[in-house]
């Protein structure tokens, strides 16, 4: 790793990483009944389930990009089909990896069927332009570390809305107000572009 890429990285967990984690952790604590057995859906470092699981959930990671020091149990997959049976878990979480994949109503779908109750979703509205820059910048910053681009597909609360009714599923709770970010940075990174919401079968 060049010394540009770790002052990247050790910037970047310092000033925005650490707060987001332990932001997402409160509002999935939140969301979530006390003793659920999770599937973390793309669970990167896996710091975030290393969190509930301390709360005292039983958390699982699955992941198409596998990091050496994944801080969870961790099963790799193909992106498309998870390697699990249907009722697996309790819940499945999904925490802003829906903007990546190449199908989200797939993922939707494998999440839907291999957790009995339901999900919890992270992940943004976009219903601009405008937003859908800020957002591919954030996660160019955040994530380019990773070997993860300016990629996202980035879905309005409409777009959002049609594919939680074609999965079968509910919204239960929504929070809109993380406060992920710093107060100086909230206008720009912040406002209106994050959610959390418990969706659950039907």
């Amino acid at each position: 790793m060049s010394m540009a890429a770790k002052v990247h990285r050790r910037l970047h967990r310092s000033l925005v990483f650490d707060r987001r984690r332990n932001r997402l952790v409160d509002a999935l604590l939140a969301q979530l009944p006390a003793g659920s057995r999770i599937l973390d859906i793309g669970c990167g470092s896996g710091e975030i389930s290393a969190a509930l699981a301390a709360a005292g959930h039983d958390v699982v990671g699955v992941e198409t990009l596998a990091r050496d020091d994944c801080a969870i149990e961790l099963t790799m997959f193909d992106g498309l089909t998870l390697p699990f049976a249907d009722d697996s878990f309790e819940w499945a979480i999904v925490i802003d990896v829906l903007h990546h994949a190449a199908d989200p109503a797939r993922v939707v779908g494998e999440a839907r069927r291999v957790a009995r109750r339901g999900i919890v979703v992270k992940d943004h509205y976009a219903e601009s332009r405008w937003q859908r820059f800020v957002l591919s910048a954030m996660d160019w910053v955040g994530n380019r570390q990773f070997g993860v681009g300016r990629d996202g597909r980035y879905l309005s609360r409409h777009e959002w809305s049609e594919l939680w009714s074609q999965a079968q599923l509910a919204q239960r709770e929504t929070n809109e107000a993380i406060d992920l970010y710093p107060t100086i940075v909230k206008p720009l990174f912040e406002r209106n572009l994050h959610f959390v919401t418990r969706l659950e079968r039907v």
